[in-house]
């Protein structure tokens, strides 16, 4: 679903990607996104945002409460939102608003986020209809299998997993799901007392339109990131499977500098 002045990226990405995926067509909507979902009686699996900086005009009316309750419910059992949030040209205040405002509609939510040169850079938000465990056993089994040869080779092009070559071929010396869930930055349960005090944004107030338009050219992403990181806890509940997919995870995320706060022992132990 894209607006008439992202024409041009579409038509971009529709010459560079094939139409099936499955062998099911892919329908292309040139609309508003936000009109598409208030309009529209489908039902989806995944709904992905990726709208403009906060400080756009406009873009704050993509980054409210009723829009994210709009596309919860246009969720199937099991779906989920996924959202794009910029950490650089921003502040605190705008990093809470945006993130309290999601958290408010999926208070099981998850941020995860991308850093560059060991500093914050932006971040992906991501809720659930229903929120579910990640079973990491079954994550990279499914990467493993055939029919998602595709989506292994896009994430290790983009830096996940590693590869090695052998006489019998090449072999995963770094699983690519544990590089990916390692982008894992928090939770809301986890980020209450952070979030506190945030400015909820709303079709009424629109108030991410101001807070973000004073911080246009700044760049606070580490402190923002390092605000989140303080709050880290690894969650237990969220990440599921074999002991040592577990403890894999773990050790990546604490190499990441996620770390629970010293003293806190949440292995739980053996019977």
């Amino acid at each position: 679903m894209f607006g008439r002045e992202n024409y041009h990226v579409v038509d971009g990405i529709a010459r560079e990607n094939p139409h099936t995926v499955n062998g099911k067509q892919v329908e292309v909507v040139y609309d508003d996104g936000r009109h598409f979902l208030r309009t529209t009686k489908e039902k989806f699996d995944v709904i992905t945002s990726d709208p403009i900086d906060p400080w756009v005009k406009g873009c704050a009316a993509l980054n409210t409460v009723e829009y994210y309750q709009m596309c919860k419910e246009r969720l199937n059992p099991g779906g989920s939102v996924s959202l794009w949030i910029p950490l650089y040209e921003s502040n605190l205040d705008t990093a809470k608003s945006v993130i309290a405002t999601f958290f408010q509609v999926f208070p099981e939510g998850i941020i995860w986020s991308n850093e560059r040169d060991g500093q914050g850079y932006d971040a992906v938000l991501f809720g659930e209809a229903e929120p579910a465990p990640i079973n990491l056993d079954e994550l990279q089994e499914r990467l493993s299998r055939p029919d998602h040869k595709p989506v292994k080779e896009s994430l290790l092009e983009v830096g996940f997993g590693a590869l090695r070559r052998t006489e019998g071929g090449w072999l995963e010396t770094h699983e690519v799901g544990n590089d990916l869930l390692a982008t894992f930055a928090g939770q809301a349960p986890h980020l209450a007392a952070w979030s506190q005090g945030a400015q909820i944004n709303t079709d009424r107030n629109l108030r991410l339109q101001y807070l973000a338009g004073m911080w246009l050219n700044t760049y606070m992403g580490g402190e923002i990131l390092s605000g989140i990181l303080a709050h880290y806890r690894f969650p237990e509940d969220t990440f599921v499977g074999s002991p040592a997919r577990v403890q894999a995870l773990k050790d990546t995320l604490a190499a990441a500098g996620r770390k629970d706060p010293a003293g806190l022992v949440r292995d739980h132990p053996d019977p």
